[in-house]
């Protein structure tokens, strides 16, 4: 196993056993830049918690799921069937 399969293989354990994750580990988790987490974060288009001080995040990995999956695309089927009433 090389380093890297290593690496991912302890991120998806400790993705499927941590329930806070940090900023970091959210970029990690969703597959997207630190630079598109803060930049999420600073727009408030995802739901996180401030430490005390304030300088660090904190994301819920429920919140990074919904986020996730918050605009479905309909399929053609299901498109059709809509514009058809059923």
């Amino acid at each position: 196993m090389t380093a890297q399969e290593l690496e991912m293989a302890k991120n998806e354990i400790l993705f499927a056993i941590k329930p806070i994750l940090t900023t970091t580990e959210a970029a990690q988790y969703l597959g997207v830049s630190l630079q598109f987490i803060y930049k999420l974060t600073h727009a408030r288009k995802i739901r996180y918690f401030k430490s005390e001080g304030g300088k660090m995040n904190f994301f819920r990995r429920e919140d990074l799921d919904a986020w996730a999956l918050a605009y479905r695309v309909m399929t053609d089927k299901e498109l059709n069937e809509e514009a058809q009433g059923r």
